[in-house]
């Protein structure tokens, strides 16, 4: 019977499976009962209001019963006095609903704002290689799907299920009172109510799990496409794209059938029960009221009282059913929640030393695995001298960016350490160590704003002056200032309102405000024409002055100024030296520098040394 009534609800061929425990039921729930007690006085006046509700729905019984007694011995003087106390009484209970139904909106607001703020700021302090587990898409779906699902928990579905156990007490009490007998009827009812509660909880947070990764798979999709959506119009992959958004909504949409399936079954299979229930004590009651063992007042009132007995159990398997379903979303969130977290200084950043200007940087036989096994650096060791400028060169998948992810605290070496001035960066908070850190990437991120809010992000405290200073610095203003709005010009979703040269000069210039007494340099201008790179070029030696400056470099003719030169490959340091050194070995970097300039109309075969 159970597997047959599983197979029709989730499709899935016959299989053993164990049911949960009770600690893995309820675990989620005690993992949102923090965020329920910062609103514990909301909920103290929803319990209130739920007795309330209890004692109504009791008088109202026992209402009827009164009254249709006094139409029957037309006891006219109770007749007169009961309506207007009964109108009364609705009236009251009116007001409660509309206070019940305020304060459950105000507690599924509050907590979807608290665990939607903790889930976002573990996500920014997530460690980068946990990061780079999730999907951005499934992040957003946690947050925004998810969330709700909560809110919906724990401020809708926990009450409705406490009350309505409640009021079915309190009715079975009365109906004792009233005729035993036929309270017996609803007691016999318990147990399907139960089975089918515990049924349909279990089929609902199973597939609601799919369906949430259902959801985030989708807008990972979405989000990605809109990301390339360049890349899928000139290589003319609409239609592949198109097909793969239809199969994953097709999927997303039989999971969704399949839960209006479920759904659809366990509310016919409870208005069956509903129906014969009722049928069946009333039937019954008829007979007590013929045989003059029951008045019908009391007949009246007990029928009143069974719909508030069989009402909540029939309902009961829904709400907690739809309670398990939200338990799925609060495990999908603490997925999120349970990840390493970066350590963060308990106190404001600014409080902690910083680095002195003369800073010298030293890798030490360091090392790097990702999780998947494959090994990005091996022993890798060299030093950085104060105020020195060194560049770090090899082919693709050599492990330079790993390098500075180390530098920048966002990976934890596998092996060896990194120090700063003789000290482990790993010894220091990674906030108060990227505040010594300008990071000028390939790729320039601009925030949707305005451009003075993209450059005094490297530093808040800074005057509209320095601001304009800044970008002066990093030949940029007079473009700025060419703008319609100027500084206050709006740069729009992913900056795509500029061209490459202008964002990178924007990053150059909150760069400069910030600063920092050591510069990382992802070859701001790779992907830059000859006229830009000449210009953001003359930016970037601005930024140098008086900065240790570690570069990596794609044009190795951006190499050749360098103090210092590094060569990777496949994880390790294969050579190092000075420019005209290392062209004049003969070996992988002079190979990459005849490689990068062969075919250009000026060859490079003996670069003009200018020390």
């Amino acid at each position: 019977m159970g597997l047959a009534l599983r197979n029709f609800f989730s499709g899935e061929k016959d299989t053993v499976d164990r049911p949960a425990s009770l600690k893995q039921m309820w675990t989620p729930f005690l993992r949102i009962m923090p965020y329920m007690w910062k609103v514990r006085g909301a909920y103290f006046a929803l319990v209130i209001i739920m007795f309330i509700n209890l004692f109504v729905s009791l008088y109202i019984a026992w209402f009827l019963q009164t009254l249709t007694e006094a139409a029957i011995h037309q006891d006219l003087g109770k007749l007169h006095w009961m309506l207007p106390v009964g109108i009364a009484v609705v009236v009251v209970c009116t007001s409660f609903v509309f206070a019940q139904n305020y304060l459950q909106g105000v507690v599924v607001c509050k907590i979807e704002q608290d665990v939607r703020m903790d889930l976002y700021q573990r996500t920014l302090r997530m460690k980068t290689d946990r990061m780079e587990a999730h999907q951005s898409g499934d992040i957003l779906s946690r947050m925004t799907y998810d969330i709700g699902a909560i809110g919906a928990a724990v401020g809708v579905y926990v009450l409705n299920v406490a009350r309505l156990m409640l009021t079915a007490i309190g009715a079975l009490i009365y109906l004792l009172f009233l005729n035993w007998q036929l309270t017996l009827i609803c007691i016999c009812l318990a147990p399907p109510a139960i089975f089918a509660a515990f049924l349909f909880s279990k089929y609902a947070k199973r597939n609601s799990k799919k369906l949430s990764e259902a959801f985030g798979s989708i807008q990972s999709f979405v989000n990605e496409s809109l990301s390339g959506l360049m890349v899928i119009r000139t290589f003319t992959l609409e239609n592949q794209f198109i097909r793969q958004f239809h199969e994953r909504t097709g999927h997303l949409l039989h999971l969704q059938i399949k839960n209006i399936k479920l759904r659809s079954g366990v509310s016919s299979g409870m208005s069956l029960a509903h129906y014969v229930a009722y049928l069946l004590s009333f039937t019954l009651g008829a007979f007590y009221v013929a045989h003059g063992a029951m008045t019908v007042g009391g007949l009246l009132a007990f029928m009143t009282l069974m719909q508030n007995v069989i009402g909540p159990m029939m309902s009961t398997p829904r709400e907690f059913g739809s309670f398990q379903t939200a338990m799925a979303a609060v495990e999908r969130i603490w997925g999120i929640m349970d990840e390493e977290m970066e350590d963060h200084p308990p106190q404001p950043m600014l409080a902690f030393p910083s680095v002195p200007q003369r800073t010298v940087i030293d890798f030490h036989q360091v090392s790097y695995t990702y999780a998947n096994g494959s090994r990005a650096l091996e022993q890798v060791s060299f030093s950085v001298p104060m105020g020195s400028t060194v560049a770090l060169v090899g082919p693709s998948g050599a492990g330079k960016s790993t390098l500075f992810k180390l530098l920048l605290g966002l990976y934890e070496p596998t092996s060896g350490v990194i120090t700063l001035n003789g000290q482990s960066i790993q010894a220091r908070y990674a906030q108060v160590l990227r505040q010594q850190i300008a990071y000028v990437p390939q790729e320039t991120f601009l925030f949707s704003g305005t451009i003075r809010d993209n450059i005094r992000q490297g530093a808040f405290a800074a005057t509209d002056e320095e601001i304009v200073q800044a970008a002066i610095d990093a030949n940029a203003h007079d473009f700025i200032a060419s703008l319609p709005h100027g500084y206050d010009t709006e740069v729009g979703e992913r900056a795509m309102r500029l061209s490459g040269g202008q964002r990178q000069r924007i990053a150059i210039a909150r760069a400069l405000l910030k600063d920092a007494p050591i510069l990382l340099l992802d070859e701001a201008t790779s992907a830059l024409d000859t006229q830009s790179e000449q210009v953001i070029q003359e930016a970037l030696h601005r930024l140098m002055k008086g900065r240790t400056t570690l570069s990596i470099a794609h044009r190795l003719s951006t190499v050749i100024h360098a103090d210092y030169v590094y060569v990777l490959d496949k994880g390790h340091v294969v050579e190092q030296g000075t420019h005209e050194s290392l062209f004049k070995n003969g070996q992988l970097y002079a190979e990459l520098y005849r490689a990068q300039f062969q075919g250009a109309r000026h060859a490079f075969p003996a670069p003009a040394f200018h020390r």
